[in-house]
């Protein structure tokens, strides 16, 4: 291990909210799953009882890693450490807490993942644990899980309809009872010489989950997009009339020579000019910039130095108004200018090959920027496709504008009311009222179809013989079964502009979590998962799974761009999810909820995307991926003072830079000044091992151990990945090492396609092949962590 850092106290600290009130209610949850299976007999809250429930009939043998694990968490200075802490609060605290951990990465995390919990059934833990914290891609197999595992036990069901009213209460449920149905509702389980269940083979059929039956599918993706983009611009196009209309209003002279007609009564210092206003604002700013000396040296005369402070924020905070005002102006001025060079072009013809040929020339550079120059289209090839998609609205709304001007002659000839202005206002007022009744931001967007595509593919429930399955199911979260399945945490990231705290403000986003008990986040507070699904009927555990993996989303938390805003929101490539905000439950607030019910998910909340304008205090809030804050799903867990996690991290990662792992630690230091110490990551990049292990300090002295599977193969691949061919043929330290006689397809796959296991996340279409060397490999990394002898 390696040496113990402390680096200061924690700026963010443990959240009263949770600890009074959220924690006691999930652990009442988990009490029946304590005392059923994963606790030791007399000790309900505390660790596992490994010995019992594990590795039983010595069939499986501990690998030295894990044994060590096992030894340092029945230390007896931890124990120690840990019952005086449950002494101090023995009914809202527990002695050791377990939880799995699956990051996201899409498809590629969940094929991934399903071989680790294989491994991990295989041996028993998966009964052990009591939180599965899921994000992104590793929320499908999450889902997958709970859905099996939702309903209660079967010796509790009520009984069938027909049945004698008067019959006998069914017993409760043994212990052993119970372990029993929880084995047999395991949907994937792997056993040599029999033939895969019906759950397993279900995730393999699906493994090209968002298109499952090809080309038909393929096509449906396009109409969602396209039809996005024609109900968007039928949002966009009143508001761009009715501007148009008002612009027309103001506007005077003849073709060619527009002005506004009231700029020189404001400003008659320069009434020639076309943009006189903004001239005079700037002689305002100049003015104010020479007379700022003097007006300082008088506020110190008058009141002293200690004045000075705050006269000159008063008067800087003057000059920005006065600045941004100026900006402001010169666009407005911008308008008939830009009328003027519009209504020059005689022809249609003329505009149109003007087009074309500027269509040519960014093509052009466009290419060029792609070949040569790859790292800055990346970033500022965004801002120019966003800014020629507002110069597309501002050329539309100028057109009109002409149009409403100097109608043709044709239609001059027609009344009043059927006038440019009078046709397409009236035209306007009805896509008004139809986008303000009928369009909600949530319908409008991708997300239902990426739910739909995703409960097709992962919710589903097996029979007791596991022969078939049934595609139907799709739980609400608060029918999740605690009993016989971990409780579901499913991460997202909620979106914000606005922090309590100032420092936070660069996140742009706050974890939030939903589950069966409760959701919230720090900043919302929390309230009962039931209220929220009382209010929005379409939360379910598929809403929760896909708003977890909503990737492409107009804001994606730290990786939020106001360029890719405007593009996605535009393309409606729109996958995050309006929730309820659970602060009006948590606060009482009722007149405010029967506001936020009455304008609900509106079209108000698609121009709060489009604009950016989000945050953390509107009626409802907007969830995005939980990899858009913290991507491997710890964060819950040690909030919740876990003291044995295991984590299997299917990101992607071709330099081994375990970015995922990194962000997890440092927003757990800030937050709740837990620290987090890893020993093995070197051995992991230097090919040497698959895991590493992970120590908690906790509070108080007490310690937990944190287990880290990585998504990497054995040998010097790093020399491989990031050398040129020349170099890692000649390269003392060349080992490939793909183990052909261990597994002879995943070390072919390896072969051909020299990124596995780090092949790009924007492929989520994955062949038979694909999916089985991902599981393959998964099963591999958490074999050799908890039973191979290496």
């Amino acid at each position: 291990m390696g040496k113990k850092n402390d680096y200061g106290t924690a700026a963010g600290g443990l959240d009263p909210a949770f600890e009074g009130t959220i924690f006691p209610q999930e652990l009442k949850s988990l009490e029946q799953r304590s005392s059923a299976r994963t606790r030791a007999e007399g000790d309900a809250r505390g660790l596992p009882d490994f010995e019992a429930h594990c590795f039983k009939g010595g069939t499986t043998d501990r690998s030295p890693f894990f044994e060590h694990t096992l030894e340092l968490l029945t230390q007896d200075d931890q124990n120690a450490a840990w019952k005086q802490w449950v002494a101090e609060d023995p009914e809202n605290r527990h002695g050791g807490l377990t939880g799995l951990a699956l990051s996201g990465g899409g498809i590629r995390s969940a094929t991934l993942n399903l071989g680790i919990v294989q491994v991990l059934e295989k041996t028993g833990l998966f009964y052990c644990l009591d939180y599965l914290s899921t994000v992104s891609g590793g929320g499908y197999l999450g889902g997958s899980i709970s859905a099996n595992y939702s309903g209660m036990p079967d010796q509790e069901q009520a009984p069938e309809a027909g049945e004698a009213s008067d019959a006998e209460e069914p017993a409760a449920a043994s212990d052993d009872d119970l372990l029993a149905q929880a084995r047999g509702r395991f949907p994937f389980r792997h056993e040599r010489g029999r033939p895969e269940p019906a759950g397993f083979l279900q995730l393999r059929n699906f493994s090209s989950y968002l298109v499952p039956k090809g080309f038909i599918d393929y096509m449906r993706l396009p109409v969602q997009v396209i039809r996005g983009i024609l109900v968007n611009f039928l949002v966009l196009l009143p508001w761009i009339i009715l501007f148009a209309i008002l612009a027309s209003l103001f506007l005077q002279g003849e073709q060619g020579s527009r002005q506004w007609n009231w700029a020189a009564d404001i400003s008659p210092m320069f009434t020639d000019h076309p943009f006189s206003i903004t001239l005079s604002l700037f002689v305002v700013f100049g003015a104010l910039a020479l007379i700022f000396p003097v007006a300082r040296r008088i506020e110190i005369w008058q009141r002293g130095e200690d004045a000075s402070h705050r006269f000159r924020k008063i008067y800087e905070s003057g000059m920005v108004v006065v600045l941004l005002l100026s900006i402001t102006v010169a666009f407005v001025e911008l308008q008939p200018v830009a009328l003027n060079a519009l209504e020059n072009f005689q022809r249609p013809a003329a505009l149109a090959s003007s087009l074309s040929i500027l269509t040519g020339v960014l093509a052009t550079l466009g290419n060029f920027l792609a070949r040569r120059l790859k790292s800055l289209i990346g970033r500022w090839g965004l801002y120019l496709v966003a800014l020629l998609g507002a110069a597309a609205f501002w050329l539309l709304f100028l057109l009109f504008t002409s149009w409403f001007l100097d109608a043709p002659g044709w239609w001059s000839k027609a009344p009043d009311f059927a006038s440019p202005k009078a046709l397409f206002g009236g035209v306007a007022m009805v896509l008004l009222v139809w986008s303000f009744i009928f369009v909600s931001a949530n319908a409008l967007s991708m997300h239902n179809f990426y739910r739909d595509r995703l409960a097709k593919a992962f919710l589903f429930r097996v029979d007791r013989k596991q022969r078939s399955a049934d595609h139907t199911i799709d739980p609400r979260l608060s029918e999740l079964s605690t009993t016989l399945g971990p409780l579901h945490l499913v991460n997202t990231a909620l979106n914000t502009r606005e922090f309590p705290q100032m420092f936070r403000k660069g996140r742009h986003a706050e974890p939030f979590f939903l589950s069966g008990v409760c959701s919230g986040s720090r900043i919302t507070g929390y309230c009962a998962t039931g209220d929220i699904e009382k209010t929005q009927k379409d939360v379910r555990l598929s809403t929760a799974v896909a708003t977890s993996g909503a990737a492409a989303s107009s804001h994606m938390g730290v990786y939020t761009n106001a360029a890719v805003r405007f593009i996605l929101s535009v393309l409606n490539v729109r996958l995050g999810y309006w929730l309820i905000n659970p602060m009006y439950f948590a606060e009482n607030r009722p007149a405010a909820m029967a506001i936020g019910r009455l304008f609900s998910v509106g079209v108000g909340r698609f121009f709060q995307e489009l604009l950016g304008v989000v945050t953390y205090k509107t009626s409802y809030v907007y969830l995005s991926d939980g990899g858009h804050i913290e991507n491997l799903g710890i964060y819950e867990l040690v909030r919740r003072q876990c003291r044995f996690i295991v984590v299997g991290d299917g990101e992607c990662d071709p330099e081994y830079t375990f970015k995922g792992l990194a962000d997890a630690i440092r927003l757990i230091r800030v937050d709740f000044g837990i620290i987090i110490e890893m020993d093995g990551l070197d051995e992991i990049r230097n090919g040497q091992q698959q895991f590493a292990r992970g120590t908690i300090h906790y509070p108080d002295g007490r310690l937990g151990y944190l287990i880290y599977l990585k998504s990497s193969l054995l040998g010097d691949h790093m020399v491989e990945a990031t050398v040129s061919r020349e170099a890692y043929v000649t390269s003392p330290l060349r080992e490939d090492d793909r183990h052909f006689d261990e597994l002879s397809y995943v070390a072919h796959y390896k072969a051909r396609h020299p990124d596995f296991p780090q092949e790009t996340t924007g492929d989520q279409f994955f062949d038979e092949t694909q999916f089985e060397v991902y599981r393959a490999l998964g099963y591999l990394v958490a074999d050799r962590a908890f039973t191979w002898d290496k």
